[in-house]
């Protein structure tokens, strides 16, 4: 059985982290405030996460170095945000239910992740230039964990109760 810690561990093992500039932090409370108006008013989620990104997405492509630390900071945000909600949902669910929900979410990372690696590998394929086809692999990444993060969080809501 995977504990939450070791979902922590497994999850942090994804991250490939090189010296980071924080430069825009994913707000926990926000992405969740966020994502509590569209379960409300059942709208997408992934919305939410584009939001999250978004002073990222606002830094000119010309500082690739920059750019690239803000998604690597922002899937590490995600994944840490992944992590508590498993920590939450360890203590509120029966062992079963658990399991489930952690195993469901490992694959859904795993799965947005290997669609990133695939975008990335047709990409150099291609030949297109080095510094646009990183970016967008550190933005696909960035944006595999923050969906994951949104489905768990959406998905989750109403068990244990």
């Amino acid at each position: 059985m995977i504990t939450g810690k070791t979902m922590k561990n497994w999850i942090a093992a994804l991250l490939v982290l090189g010296p980071s500039v924080v430069l825009a932090e994913v707000d926990g409370t926000e992405i969740k405030l966020c994502l509590n108006t569209k379960i409300e008013y059942n709208q997408p989620a992934a919305e939410c996460v584009t939001e999250a990104l978004q002073a990222c997405f606002q830094i000119d492509d010309k500082h690739v170095n920059t750019k690239t630390d803000c998604y690597l900071s922002a899937k590490s945000d995600f994944a840490t945000l992944n992590a508590g909600r498993i920590d939450e949902l360890q203590s509120a669910l029966d062992a079963q239910k658990y399991q489930i929900v952690e195993i469901s979410t490992r694959y859904d990372i795993l799965g947005n992740l290997m669609q990133c690696d695939r975008l990335h590998e047709m990409n150099l394929v291609m030949q297109e230039n080095a510094d646009a086809i990183n970016l967008q692999n550190f933005r696909c990444q960035a944006t595999a964990m923050g969906m994951a993060f949104a489905k768990l969080y959406v998905q989750s809501q109403g068990l244990g109760r």
